[in-house]
């Protein structure tokens, strides 16, 4: 089965999950930060199947149209990201924006709570931020809603409810929006045309950076399983296998095993997929064929992000909050 890190520590205390370390499954390729962000309660409950980023992503096309410079995403503050979507919106004709809210996604918060060094949850799970910044958080969106940078409340939630495909970005009515570096390809090729991924706004605003790798998914097996070692060969056959790394590419992630995507033999075959880019501030290319080449997962310009996943650093390690009954 695949889950996502949400549910991971749930299902393992509830005792539903096999421990993954006991079963014939060949982790040595994955890095150690990626492997252990499954490891809940002493044992291997979940395997990531790749990850991600929460990153923003920008069309340079509609910047230029409203004569509006890209920003410099090392140094660009919440404050700058305002005034910039309000630009664009005040310099491009009725129906295209600066920004889709972002206000429907947890890590966009945890994200801004971290740069300010707090966090959704404590090491015992109780609520690691502030009322303050919340509150700030939802301000940024009233800003943008006034300033014009953003739809309103009313029209936010239809375009959210549209998806990666039906949004600002994918239907070229808007300049920025946050999305997981993994929908980078499907939104690009709803738009028909180049998008640039960006650093969020405040990472070197505040006391350290808020940006961090999440696993996009988990593979687990059920304790229950009547075939736990069939399951175990599948769990390795696409962690591992380069087929399957051909056919999964990116979609969940950037992968836990890199070396089976370089090692596949159809990995330069044309695709309609498209893998994100090896930095912040790459771009993805119009072009179908796939790159050749590896690429690395996104780093932060400040020492507070390491250059390898990690995993873990957006919650603690429980990630889900206690039961409350």
């Amino acid at each position: 089965m695949t889950q996502e890190e949400r549910y991971l520590a749930d299902y393992a205390s509830r005792g539903v999950l096999a421990d993954l370390s006991e079963l014939d499954i060949d982790t040595s390729a994955i890095d150690e930060n990626v492997l252990a962000s499954g490891e809940t309660d002493g044992g291997l409950y979940g395997i990531a199947t790749g990850v991600n980023v929460y990153a923003m992503l920008a069309d340079p096309k509609i910047f230029s149209e409203a004569g509006v410079e890209l920003p410099d995403d090392t140094t660009w503050t919440w404050d700058e990201y305002v005034d910039i979507a309000g630009q664009i919106s005040a310099g491009t004709p009725d129906g295209v924006y600066g920004v889709q809210d972002y206000g429907f996604n947890e890590p966009g918060f945890a994200i801004f709570a971290r740069q300010r060094g707090e966090a959704l949850y404590t090491e015992d799970g109780s609520l690691g931020f502030s009322e303050e910044t919340l509150a700030d958080f939802f301000q940024v969106s009233l800003d943008l809603q006034a300033n014009g940078g953003e739809p309103d409340a009313a029209r936010s939630v239809e375009i959210d409810a549209a998806g990666p495909e039906g949004s600002l970005l994918g239907t070229n009515s808007g300049a920025m929006g946050v999305w997981w570096t993994n929908q980078l390809g499907a939104i690009s090729t709803a738009a028909g045309r180049d998008l640039q991924l960006l650093r969020f706004p405040g990472e070197s605003e505040f006391e350290r950076t808020g940006m961090y790798f999440k696993p996009a998914m988990y593979y687990s097996v059920a304790k229950t399983s009547e075939h736990p070692e069939a399951a175990a060969k599948f769990v390795d056959f696409l962690l591992n296998d380069p087929e399957a790394g051909a056919l999964i590419l990116s979609d969940r992630g950037l992968p836990a095993n890199t070396a089976s995507a370089r090692r596949s033999p159809t990995s330069c075959r044309p695709s309609s997929s498209r893998r994100p880019t090896s930095s912040p501030t790459s771009r993805t290319r119009s072009s179908t064929a796939r790159p050749c080449r590896p690429w690395a997962p996104v780093t932060s310009s400040r020492s507070s992000a390491a250059s390898t996943p990690r995993c873990c650093s957006a919650t603690s390690r429980r990630t889900t909050p206690p039961r409350s009954s």
